[in-house]
């Protein structure tokens, strides 16, 4: 195998590879996007759940969270641009170049006096080292532009997962401030349960002072602690006022009527 045609494979084989590594960063762009949107959801839960600002250090250190945070994610927006970006690729001559080129080239080594088979060896070794010459400026440009993509997507997935990280330890926080305020109210949440139970036990609620009991109406037949028979009467657990002495009665004239007269 000639020299040439051996670089011409390996500087082929260099060229289609940078080209591949490009279209490899495009195609992350997708799982970017969904954990960029994890991370916003995220942080947007957490502003609604913040406290005030204030000289205590669970306020300070979430707000201190919150403000890294949002710098990771301009972070992670500024290199998924530098990775996304339009950059200048270089391809191979375009074919119609080429085929002119190749006809200038047999013209000149016809007018030479090359002419058969020598004459196409000639232009061929001609076009391969210009070809071998295309690949290897090719491929060191796109790997510059490629290093550079990846660089900034590598970068860029670091901030994600930081940011991911900061947006959780947030949340674990504020639950775990939650839990253990509600825990140190005084009664909580054990009081009002025991005063429900309370009210649903099933004994008799004592009526308030002063307030006069409900009529019961109790059926025909002798009702204690009242006289009557028969028809039901309403009474009530007040006692009635005792009933007025009766009138003495005058006593019966003894005395003997006078005599009718004759």
């Amino acid at each position: 195998m000639a020299p040439d045609e051996y670089l011409e494979r390996i500087f082929g084989d260099a060229f289609r590879r940078e080209l591949d590594a490009d279209e490899n960063v495009a195609r992350t762009l997708p799982f970017f996007t969904a954990t960029l949107a994890l991370a916003a959801s995220l942080f947007g839960y957490v502003t609604t759940k913040m406290p005030m600002l204030g000289p205590n250090t669970l306020s300070v250190s979430l707000y201190a969270l919150l403000a890294l945070g949002a710098l990771g994610l301009a972070g992670v927006l500024w290199t998924l641009f530098e990775a996304v970006r339009a950059r200048e690729y270089r391809l191979l001559p375009r074919e119609t170049e080429q085929r002119e080129w190749v006809e200038q080239l047999r013209t000149f080594f016809a007018g030479n006096g090359l002419s058969g088979q020598a004459l196409d060896e000639r232009v061929s070794g001609e076009l391969r080292s210009r070809m071998v010459l295309e690949y290897a400026e090719a491929s060191e440009h796109n790997r510059g532009n490629n290093r550079r993509k990846l660089a900034a997507r590598a970068q860029g997935l670091t901030l994600l997962v930081a940011v991911l990280t900061i947006a959780f330890l947030m949340v674990a926080i504020m639950f775990a401030s939650t839990v253990r305020f509600s825990s140190a109210q005084p009664g909580g949440s054990n009081a009002a349960a025991s005063d429900s139970e309370k009210a649903g036990d099933g004994h008799a609620r004592q009526p308030p002072a002063g307030a006069a009991a409900a009529p019961v109406l109790r059926g025909g037949g002798e009702v204690p602690g009242c006289a009557c028979r028969g028809q039901g009467e309403a009474v009530t657990d007040t006692p009635k006022p005792p009933a007025a002495a009766p009138a003495p009665s005058q006593p019966a004239n003894t005395a003997a009527a006078p005599p009718a007269p004759p």
